[in-house]
């Protein structure tokens, strides 16, 4: 998850 920012973003992102 805490490979790229843009890809750590988009999980949150899918989280909430």
């Amino acid at each position: 998850m805490m490979r790229n920012k843009q890809f750590n973003l988009l999980e949150i992102a899918l989280l909430f």
